[in-house]
């Protein structure tokens, strides 16, 4: 999963407010070299990337799809500061996913007081 967009970001509209930004502060940047999958993950032949466009990864990806596709019900949903990204991933895959367990979500750095009572309270509580 990777964040991607086309030449010129016309999936970003000039009212987003999340991405609006980000596509001003990108626009003269060489996106092929922006959306580098960094050599030390040492993606193999058969490795899938999806390029997300929205704070989820289920919005606006072929994420869904795919994980229908490969029978895929299992996640594990990492991040650096993407506390949101996090928790907006993991609260649509509850939606979309009906067989989806829960799995806690694993952090690499400090997040929001609310983070603690989602993944021990209320995101299990959704899971099947």
């Amino acid at each position: 999963m990777r964040l991607g967009f086309q030449k010129g970001f016309p999936e970003i509209s000039a009212g987003d407010k999340t991405f609006s930004s980000l596509r001003n502060k990108l626009n003269d940047t060489n996106l092929d070299v922006f959306m580098q999958i960094h050599p030390e993950l040492e993606m193999v032949e058969g490795d899938i990337i999806v390029n997300k466009k929205r704070v989820s990864a289920f919005s606006g990806s072929d994420l869904e799809i795919i994980l229908h596709a490969q029978s895929i019900s299992h996640l594990v949903l990492t991040g650096i500061a993407t506390s949101g990204v996090t928790l907006s991933t993991l609260h649509e895959a509850l939606i979309r996913i009906i067989s989806l367990p829960f799995c806690r979500m694993v952090a690499l750095i400090s997040m929001m007081k609310c983070t603690g009572f989602l993944s021990v309270k209320y995101f299990p509580n959704k899971a099947k």
